[in-house]
């Protein structure tokens, strides 16, 4: 059991810029080498008495009562590390019909429709700079999860797990078998689940084609955003949205800064290129009435249909937005938006009932809960290691320092210098470019007390073995005495198949030395002051 104390007034000190923390940016994402200095620094302040408390210009720097020893000794090959963090969530336990699922349907939508996504937008970000600071976020977040899914199925591919899974499930259908107590559990659950899996595969796709599509667009999301004010409209008595009245006040507000991260053309490309997808893609029969009736009135043209109702829909922009709703407006020509009816067409929750018909008597989350379980079983009766999947909770992996060997005939270091920096550096490209400041502070080669010893360089990050994932960003890495010695920012792409396995070899924490955030604190922001509150060891 963990107890915590929760601080809610908690302030930066410090970051580096993004050419610094990023660099090398989406190009080095999931990469090896890489040569990020990926950390921020924050502050926790207390009231004067030490308790918790909210902001306050009284308030006081928390004095804590255990703080981490950091080292500046930098690690070796076959060093002893571990992180402590909160990892999101993994899928290890998935059957080979989950597997399938991931490698030959879902999956591969994601990543089709994520890189159009993305192209549209490096576009319209490449050919003006306020477009690329409104959607550097959604690109960067965007761009993980397509590499992310897209390195999975190779990963899936490459080790066969599918096929070594099937192995697995034949043995454990035999160990069902020989046992009556177990096959009154688990007698009919490997056809409950082949059932499950292949009726509703196609749904499956076109609700995965839904996702990325239609609901992935930002245009559409401003029109559904809409939906609270039904309800608003019953509370004040009346039919009609006036948002110069205090109940609808802060939905107008809401909307408007929303638009703060919203470029109408690049969103109607977007819109344009998925509506065609979607309509390409998904048997009519999971497109609703509306867009039925406008594909037919628009000859099968999904263009025309696209351009008909971004162009004569007020959520399109922040200026038709605000030249609608500036006047009153009853909620049913509101919900009669073109958009709105898009998005009544056919939702969400019309895919789940028509999953649950397909389904009939079977509970296909109840299987795949009974299917872990035996799964769990089976191995534990055969001594074979395992642990629970991460779910947010608090996790401690450990393994140690050491190089990497993607493929046949080739061998990847265990750490990279700042020589990199240079290496890569690409005066014209924004994530390899270097700044003046910066520039000047790698061409000193001042290194210090920062160096590593043995090889006389500026290391910048590490590999090792830990087993990470989603949400470990940011874990401290610690050495065998508990010594802060680096933290945990990245994967390599040979190991983005961890949602489903650990690879013992392949699988690899990319990790900042903390040596290299420690120059830079002292070097390059000239804060010695915050390296004096440190307790650092030599």
């Amino acid at each position: 059991m963990y107890c915590y104390q929760k601080y809610s007034d908690v302030r930066l000190v410090g970051a580096p810029p993004v050419s610094i923390a990023a660099y090398g940016g989406e190009t080095d994402n999931w990469e090896w080498p890489q040569h990020k200095g990926d950390f921020a620094l924050y502050r926790i302040y207390t009231a004067p008495d030490g308790s918790p408390a909210s902001y306050h210009p009284d308030n006081i720097p928390l004095v804590p009562d255990i703080k981490l020893t950091i080292s500046a000794r930098g690690v070796r090959e076959g060093d002893f590390v571990m992180a402590m963090g909160y990892p999101y969530q993994t899928n290890r336990y998935n059957s080979s019909f989950g597997l399938h699922e991931k490698q030959s349907v879902t999956y591969p939508v994601v990543v089709r429709n994520s890189k159009t996504h993305l192209d549209i937008m490096n576009r319209w970000m490449g050919s003006d700079p306020g477009v690329r600071l409104q959607y550097a976020d959604t690109y960067f977040s965007l761009a993980n999860v397509s590499e992310l899914r897209e390195g999975e199925v190779l990963s899936l591919i490459r080790h066969r797990l599918i096929d070594t899974r099937r192995e697995e499930e034949a043995r454990v259908q035999e160990w069902i078998r020989v046992s009556a107590k177990r096959s009154e559990l688990w007698g009919s659950l490997f056809e409950d689940l082949e059932y499950a899996y292949s009726v509703t595969e196609e749904l499956t796709a076109a609700r995965e084609w839904y996702r990325q599509t239609l609901i992935s667009s930002q245009f559409l999301l401003m029109a559904r955003r809409v939906a609270g004010l039904r309800s608003e409209v019953r509370r004040a008595g009346t039919d009609t949205v006036d948002c110069t009245r205090d109940e609808f006040s802060s939905y107008y507000r809401r909307m408007m800064s929303y638009y703060n991260g919203y470029h109408p053309e690049l969103e109607k490309e977007w819109f344009v290129s998925a509506l065609r997808d979607f309509c390409a893609n998904v048997p009519r029969r999971y497109w609703g009435e509306y867009l039925a009736s406008l594909y037919d009135h628009f000859d099968r043209n999904a263009l025309k249909i696209a351009e008909y109702i971004f162009d004569n829909s007020v959520f399109r922009s922040r200026e038709s937005f605000r030249e609608y709703f500036l006047s009153p407006h009853p909620i049913d020509e509101i919900q009669a938006d073109p958009a709105c009816m898009l998005n009544h067409s056919y939702d969400i929750q019309q895919y789940n009932e028509e999953e649950k018909r397909l389904l009939g008597t079977i509970n296909a989350r109840h299987s795949d809960t009974q299917y872990t379980r035996a799964l769990y079983a089976f191995r534990k009766e055969q001594d074979i290691p395992q642990y629970p999947d991460a779910n947010m909770t608090m996790r401690l992996t450990y393994g140690t320092v050491g190089p990497l060997y993607p493929r046949d005939g080739i061998t990847y270091n265990w750490f990279s210098t700042s020589q990199g920096l240079w290496d890569k550096w690409n005066p014209s490209d924004y994530e390899f470019r270097i700044t003046e400041p910066y520039r000047r502070t790698l061409e000193a080669e001042d290194w210090g007390v920062w160096k590593d010893r043995k090889t006389g360089y500026m290391h910048v990050n590490f590999l090792c073995d830990l087993d990470i994932t989603g949400g470990n960003s940011g874990s401290p890495v610690l050495d065998s005495r508990g010594r802060l010695v680096g933290l945990a920012f990245d994967g390599n792409k040979e190991s983005l198949g961890a949602d489903s396995f650990f690879h013992p070899t392949l699988n690899k924490c990319v990790t900042l030395d903390i040596r290299y955030a420690l120059w830079i604190i002292q070097k390059y922001a000239k804060a010695q002051y915050l390296l004096d509150e440190m307790n650092i060891t030599f």
